[in-house]
């Protein structure tokens, strides 16, 4: 049987690419993201209104319709 101090170390990620916070009501979500390394291909999808913002950086977003990506900067939102 693995102890709980074992399976708690195997839990934690070896490598952090993103941290999420996420705080949600009745009709609403908001979750920050920090990301700390490259990331590709990651999945975005909502079957709701979405806003996205920036603080810092820039991302290359893809969208299912589109083949070339579109560049996303902080103050633009997407």
């Amino acid at each position: 049987m693995i102890s709980s101090q074992r399976l708690a170390q195997l839990r934690r990620p070896q490598v952090l690419v993103e941290n999420r916070v996420s705080f949600g009501a009745a009709d609403s979500e908001l979750s920050i993201y920090d990301t700390y390394l490259p990331a590709e291909k990651v999945g975005l999808k909502a079957d709701q209104l979405l806003y996205c913002g920036m603080i810092s950086g820039r991302k290359i977003m893809h969208s299912g319709r589109r083949k070339v990506g579109s560049i996303f900067c902080p103050m633009s939102p997407l």
